[in-house]
């Protein structure tokens, strides 16, 4: 009888273990590539029907796409329909009998420039713009964090692509919604409508946040730290309070490279920076949006804020980008001087201006709204 080579035995785990891990490589990319295709033709039946269904009132236009990123004044906070993205799109497409605009406002409250950056690729992906508008970085003020595309961040935004991973994501989401639903019935707890869910998690969000924000004042770092990881947990989707915890992580004394990779755990790619001004990291962070703009061929409009100097952003260029840049001092300052603040602001947080009412939001549209007329020669 031959006699068995136990190394012969361990190759052969080994191939085994080799063709095992290939085979489900193999349905890996299988998988992702029958999950593109099927995607295409979702995505083209739609365009198709799109087209049909759209054709007798726009048989004659074509579609601009803008996307407008920023902040709290840039977002619609309340679902008023009260923000200058909603109203740029209302006078654009008055205004054009040729050309139909489709205005998407990406604006988040409490956000800075570091996380309209992180989230960029995103949203480009998303919405394929011809062009984009931003009024950012008041909110940039005692910022030390930045946002770097390195070959680390590619890799992880390409993993992100995948359809695999987003198909894993939806099925890890739909099993965590049903435990919770599960544990619900089980202690007969009735479920409130996700309305009035969503506004009672607004006020605890901000219960909580100012709760941390007299803790850190405090100095009492450990419980301005709880309240704001409870901000996380009951408003995943606000920025601020990632800020917030940079500097009360700095007053415990721990690293940045801990602090890192916190960000990281939650989803954001940043590097926190403790010898650069806050000017300069906003400066970094709209060269940077500009570079990724002008690579993909994207028109890019730069807007100032009401009552403020539009020189100090093109401070931050060099003459020959090709920018277009919007002041909102001019057109604020006239009406200001014969009406009432109260007409065009609801506070005053940035100390000049504040957040805009619907009057006030409404100038900010019309005057963005002449420069891209202007641009694309629309009469």
């Amino acid at each position: 009888m031959q006699k068995i080579n136990k190394k012969q035995i361990r190759i052969t785990t080994k191939q085994k273990i080799g063709l095992i891990l290939f085979g489900i490589f193999l349905a890996l990319i299988t998988l992702e590539f029958g999950l593109r295709i099927g995607g295409f033709v979702v995505s083209y039946g739609q365009s198709a029907g799109n087209r049909i269904t759209g054709m007798a009132a726009y048989e004659n236009q074509k579609t601009y796409t803008i996307l407008c990123l920023g902040e709290s004044t840039t977002a619609d906070l309340y679902g008023n329909k009260n923000s200058w993205p909603i109203q740029l799109e209302i006078i654009l497409n008055n205004k054009s009998s040729e050309t139909k605009f489709k205005v998407f406002n990406e604006g988040v409250g409490g956000t800075n420039t570091a996380f309209i950056l992180s989230r960029l690729k995103n949203n480009l992906d998303k919405y394929k713009p011809d062009m984009v508008i931003t009024m950012m970085g008041i909110n940039d003020r005692s910022l030390n964090i930045i946002y770097e595309k390195t070959f680390k961040v590619e890799i992880n935004l390409l993993f992100k692509d995948l359809r695999i991973c987003k198909l894993s994501k939806l099925l890890w989401v739909a099993w965590k919604n049903k435990v919770q639903y599960n544990v619900t019935n089980n202690i007969n707890t009735l479920e409130k409508p996700e309305s009035i869910k969503e506004d009672m998690y607004t006020e605890d969000a901000q219960k909580y946040m100012g709760l941390g924000k007299i803790y850190q004042e405090e100095d009492r770092f450990e419980e301005a730290e709880e309240m704001f990881k409870k901000v996380i947990e009951t408003n995943p989707g606000g920025d601020s309070v990632y800020t917030q915890l940079v500097h009360v992580y700095h007053g415990q004394g721990i690293s940045n490279k801990e602090i890192e990779k916190f960000y990281r755990k939650n989803g954001f790619v940043i590097r926190v920076q403790n010898d650069i001004s806050y000017f300069n990291i906003t400066k970094y962070h709209y060269q940077q949006l500009y570079k990724e703009l002008n690579k993909k061929g994207i028109k890019y409009i730069i807007m100032q804020y009401p009552t403020l100097d539009i020189n100090k952003l093109k401070d931050m260029f060099e003459e020959n980008e090709d920018i277009i840049f919007v002041s909102n001092k001019e057109n604020f300052k006239k009406v200001l001087e014969t009406g009432n603040y109260e007409d065009y602001f609801i506070d005053k947080f940035a100390g000049n201006f504040g957040h805009c009412t619907l009057k006030g939001n409404r100038l900010i549209a019309e005057n963005v709204a002449d420069a891209i007329l202007k641009e694309l020669k629309i009469n």
